[in-house]
């Protein structure tokens, strides 16, 4: 690529935004009052707001552009205030090249770069080819030799571990308000005949309460798996040389490229769904790329093959029990412990003065008490360990989720902390801070970690 390259007009939402949301203030206001020829001059301001943000973004996008050399790359932006940004190739970890539909359309890819220094990334929307272009030229892939495709059950189980809370919430909102736009009045009355029903199936059994409660759960969980189909349809993740490659999706294509020798952890996760399907997601952090929102793939015991196929450091150790002599079991309970018996309370007093409202309190309840059993569980098996091949492995808990963390590198940072109590038993506890901003905790362990950890990493 030679010459100075120009953005993707994209580029230039960036400035539209922010005059949209100085022109929906005055424009609220004026709606509040009801007063018309406020509205009407406020309709003016903000039509000269939006011509000289235009133009202005105009002038942005025609000053900005990008120039590729052999070992780098060059970025010009801005038109008053000139900034210049040089991209080597040998500190990038990882890039994205993700394509939602809207962006399709107009033949747009958002590229984003992650570094192995530093947690900030950068974004740039590219013409498709000339991301296709730049990609090739910071991380090169010639050939794809796949290492895991979900198919069947492992696409059901991939999909249903990519689900998440947020995606669920989001897409609840949106089919709220969109369902009667885009499907009809029929579709909804067809939908909401098959709720009623199940609900009153279930009321014959439960108060209430519990019966639209689970309605609610059902409705959650049948679109953020949907979505999920959707998100990972055509997943296949490959390794070329030392580039690990990850693409699908269907209404927003996804490609990850990350570096190999960039990864600085790999992260299995338990958690009670992978508990049902016995399989586990993996994510991968490489540098200031943190990689959660979308598992790499999924891990199912005994199949140890695929995972060191994409990194052969990779060594997962057989979950063993942890020294718990003299550790306190109290700091590993407390919090989910005491938020259960909140909400067991609540719910016994609801179901004493208000019952139908009690099966609303019992769900938080019964998440806090699972959570409690993780908790114990982290009590027997925190530990921080060296693998047979020399890199650290973590194993604790968080919430619902029990976590292996499988440590390369040297790019992370320890940290030991003690109260009173733990430094007069000769325990302490040890977090790991990783470039891309996470950081893992290990309770009560062994105080002889703070000498012996430097020799581990």
């Amino acid at each position: 690529m030679k010459g100075i390259a120009r953005f993707h007009f994209f580029y230039s939402f960036q400035y539209i935004r922010y005059a949209f949301f100085l022109s929906v203030l005055p424009l609220v206001r004026a709606l509040l009052v009801f007063d018309l020829p406020s509205l009407f001059t406020a309709l003016k301001q903000d039509g000269f707001i939006f011509l000289a943000v235009t133009l202005f973004s105009l002038l942005q996008w025609n000053a900005a552009g990008y120039s590729c050399g052999q070992e780098r790359i060059f970025i010009e932006q801005g038109v008053l205030l000139r900034r210049q940004l040089l991209i080597s190739r040998k500190s990038v970890a990882a890039i994205q090249l993700k394509q939602p539909l809207y962006a399709r359309i107009f033949g747009a890819t958002l590229l984003t770069i992650y570094f192995k220094q530093q947690k900030k990334a950068v974004s740039y929307w590219l013409f498709r080819k000339d991301a296709a272009i730049l990609a090739h030229h910071l991380l090169p892939v010639n050939r794809r030799d796949n290492v895991f495709r979900p198919v069947g059950s492992e696409r059901l189980s991939f999909s249903l571990l990519s689900a998440n809370l947020i995606t669920t919430g989001f897409l609840l909102t949106a089919s709220a308000h969109k369902t009667t736009d885009l499907l009809g009045e029929e579709f909804n009355r067809f939908a909401i005949s098959n709720l009623e029903k199940l609900e009153q199936m279930l009321e014959m059994l439960f108060p209430v309460g519990m019966a639209w409660l689970f309605t609610f759960i059902f409705v959650l969980t049948s679109i953020a798996v949907g979505y999920s189909f959707l998100h990972t349809a055509g997943f296949e993740v490959c390794r070329n040389g030392g580039v690990i490659v990850a693409r699908g999706g269907l209404i927003t294509k996804t490609e990850r490229r990350i570096l190999a020798s960039a990864v600085t952890a790999c992260d299995v996760r338990t958690t009670p769904f992978s508990r049902i399907l016995r399989r586990s997601p993996v994510y991968l952090h490489a540098g200031g790329f943190s990689g959660n929102d979308l598992p790499l793939m999924v891990y199912r015991k005994g199949c140890e093959q695929q995972l060191e196929r994409l990194m052969p450091e990779f060594r997962l150790a057989p979950l063993a029990l942890a020294p718990v002599r003299g550790r306190s079991f109290m700091q590993f309970i407390w919090l989910p412990g005491s938020l259960f018996l909140f909400f067991a309370s609540l719910s016994g007093v609801a179901a004493w003065l208000i019952p139908e409202v009690a099966p609303f309190f019992s769900l938080p309840a019964f998440l806090c008490l699972v959570s409690t059993l993780v908790s114990v569980e982290g009590f027997f098996v925190e530990t921080v360990q060296q693998t047979d091949n020399r890199t650290l492995q973590l194993c604790f808990t968080r919430f619902l989720t029990r976590h292996r963390v499988c440590v390369f590198g040297a790019q992370v940072g320890y940290r030991f902390t003690q109260n009173p109590l733990l430094y007069y038993n000769r325990w302490c506890n040890f977090r790991l801070y990783l470039p891309c901003g996470l950081q893992f905790r290990v309770r009560c362990m062994p105080h002889t970690l703070i000498e012996h950890l430097p020799m581990v990493a």
